[in-house]
């Protein structure tokens, strides 16, 4: 018999709990995806960021690896803050994983560590600058930047198609940025970037081979080949070219908003930019 004083509580679905019960079924949140590359944190100021690794470079010295406790207990903050970014910094080329938990500083961030304590000078960025050459997030922006610029918008979507982020990813995504304000490879003039005069260039042959669309070539008779556009062909006839005779000529005006990119799935994005990079470095060896 029911007690007249007693009601049903909303939401309580027999385990005794007054929240309704987790979403089960096809109505259950998809998992946020895993970047596909290591990002910095978001969740510890940059200044801080700067100092984990310089302490990284002074308890390791490029010999003794290190782990998160000691780094932590140097620097009087939690373990779990002081091991955000060493993915990160692995990827960066300025720590080398050497077992469970364990770094090594590489020499670049020994070195600026060193240069740091004698003189704070802007030259001791260069030193870290060198590894993170070759890093993912700089050969991702680095062919689309060198002869021009990029606004910050496209450079987060390129970055984020590159390590294969959502929306919840970008103030991690912004901090790669800042990352590489601070290592002087870019700099940013309104809300573009730029690359800097002293950054390096990806080199070449890491570039994607792909060929852009919109070139196309046409085999002759005698197996040479030459562009499907008239106005480009070159007749042979009775002579034989010099090196500095036109081949193969194309011109395009390709302009794509930050709202055009984000409708591109990250397949169509990555092989755009690939292209792009592409027909930069052909142009640059002319």
């Amino acid at each position: 018999m029911t007690q007249p004083h007693l009601r049903p509580v909303p939401g309580d679905g027999g385990n005794g709990s007054t929240q309704p019960p987790a979403p089960t079924g096809p109505n259950r949140a998809a998992p946020r995806p895993k970047p596909t590359k290591s990002l910095p944190t978001d969740r510890v100021k940059f200044d801080m960021q700067v100092e984990i690794l310089r302490t990284f470079a002074r308890l390791s010295g490029g010999k003794r690896p290190v782990n998160s406790e000691q780094i932590a207990a140097a620097l009087k903050v939690s373990t779990n803050t002081a091991a955000l970014s060493n993915g990160f910094f692995v990827e960066s080329g300025w720590l080398e994983k050497v077992g469970r938990g364990q770094y090594v500083a590489t020499e670049p961030v020994v070195a600026y560590n060193r240069r740091m304590e004698f003189a704070a000078t802007s030259t001791a960025v260069e030193l870290l600058a060198e590894p993170a050459a070759a890093s993912w997030y700089w050969r991702a922006l680095e062919p689309l930047i060198r002869d021009g610029r990029l606004s910050k918008a496209d450079a987060l979507v390129i970055l984020a198609t590159e390590a294969n982020t959502v929306e919840e990813h970008r103030p991690q995504l912004e901090n790669v940025l800042q990352w590489l304000e601070f290592l002087g490879l870019i700099r940013f003039d309104g809300d573009f970037l730029v690359a800097s005069e002293a950054a390096p260039a990806v080199e070449e042959d890491n570039l994607s081979q792909t060929e852009p669309e919109g070139e196309t070539e046409l085999k002759t008779k005698n197996g040479q080949t030459s562009s499907d556009k008239p106005e480009d062909r070159r007749s042979t006839s009775g002579r034989t070219g010099s090196s500095g005779d036109v081949v193969i000529a194309f011109s395009t005006d390709l302009r794509l908003t930050s709202e055009d990119l984000a409708a591109l799935s990250p397949e169509q994005i990555r092989a755009l930019f690939e292209a792009v990079g592409t027909v930069a470095s052909l142009t640059k060896r002319q």
